[in-house]
């Protein structure tokens, strides 16, 4: 197709040259010989235009085929992965939302004008009602249940508080009396959150609040480390094992936590005797742990003898009271008097020096 505009293009184009050739050659000066002339050349001069719109044609094909050909194919598309569904929800934005509440019986009231709200405070077990919220607004005054006229969106808050219950481990409460001193019962746990009476004094008081007395229920063996109070340490270097409290407003924990009382040892001395106890035997000096019995050893030619201590608890027969021997052995070989053997049982509270005498018979 190209080829064959092209050869009609040339042709015309000689055929043209052919014409004005033979017109110069001629010169003729008729005047319907150039008319016949002009016509010729105006039909040729079409027949070009023709073929240049044609051939122009032609070009701009080519060219947008060189553009395709050139143009990268799409990505394939993945079709094992389905796009993610979004579920909208139209929430309107004219409302009045309840958090912790219930308002109109629903979880929000879309409004229509002042519109009247009835908002109901949730149940939630160990918690009690505080007070509304909404806004920049506090509302103590309204309880539980409460009416508002609300005209523009809001979001409603009900409040809540722990319940007020004071609860003691490893200790207790009493309550005060007229003295302001500790009295009465002992309470482990007791809930003020509601109007009560001390039981000391009579008085009605007020829910909310409450003075009482705590007392560290100390195990023999063991004395106050630190308190907790809410779970955190009161004061590491307090051991206080009552204190008045006043005023309390809050749900709290007490708790007291112990430690082994450090062992006490005091020193014990004999001279002239000896004891045995605790780790020792046969012992003259040693360091014996506070409360423990010993016994104290004295022997004699002698039958009349008595211990002298220091403290005089430690003391034990006198001069002219003198103790009985336990035991007595005869006279060895080659001695004139027999062994008598004393003793005595003693509780060592303190340090102690003990001396054992005889009487001369």
């Amino acid at each position: 197709m190209k080829r064959t505009v092209w050869k009609s293009a040339i042709a015309l184009f000689v055929c043209a040259l052919f014409v004005l050739t033979g017109c110069t050659a001629t010169q003729q000066p008729a005047s319907d010989g150039n008319e016949q002339i002009l016509a010729q050349l105006n039909e040729i001069k079409q027949q070009l235009d023709d073929t240049k719109s044609e051939l122009a044609s032609i070009k701009q094909e080519g060219q947008s085929g060189t553009n395709a050909a050139q143009t990268a194919a799409p990505a394939p598309v993945d079709t094992t992965t389905p796009e993610p569904v979004i579920i909208e929800t139209e929430v309107p934005e004219n409302a009045v939302y309840g958090v912790g509440c219930t308002v109109n019986g629903g979880a929000s009231v879309v409004l229509d004008g002042p519109t009247e709200v009835r908002a109901v405070a949730d149940t939630i077990e160990g918690y009690e009602f505080d007070h509304w919220e909404f806004g920049e607004m506090l509302d103590y005054e309204s309880g539980a249940t409460a009416t508002f006229i609300f005209d523009a969106p809001t979001v409603l808050h009900a409040v809540f508080h722990a319940r007020r219950v004071v609860t003691f481990i490893n200790c207790h409460m009493n309550f005060l009396n007229a003295k302001d001193k500790a009295s009465g019962k002992d309470y482990k746990q007791f809930d003020f959150e509601d109007d009560y009476t001390n039981p000391e004094t009579k008085q009605n008081c007020k829910g909310g609040e409450i003075d009482f007395f705590v007392t560290a229920d100390v195990p023999k063996g063991k004395q106050v480390d630190y308190w907790l109070i809410n779970g955190v340490k009161y004061d590491p270097n307090t051991n206080l094992q009552k204190f008045r409290v006043k005023g309390q407003t809050a749900a709290t924990v007490y708790e007291v936590v112990f430690e082994n009382v450090p062992a006490t040892y005091y020193t014990v001395t004999c001279h002239n005797c000896t004891f045995s106890g605790g780790d020792y035997s046969g012992a003259t000096s040693g360091k014996v742990k506070a409360g423990t019995q010993i016994t104290v050893y004295g022997h004699s030619d002698s039958s009349a003898c008595y211990f002298v201590g220091s403290p005089s608890s430690a003391s034990h027969g006198s001069y002219s009271n003198p103790m009985s021997p336990y035991k007595t052995e005869p006279p060895k070989p080659g001695h004139t008097y027999s062994t008598f053997y004393f003793r005595y049982t003693y509780t060592v509270t303190s340090d102690t020096d003990i001396s054992f005498y005889g009487i001369v018979n």
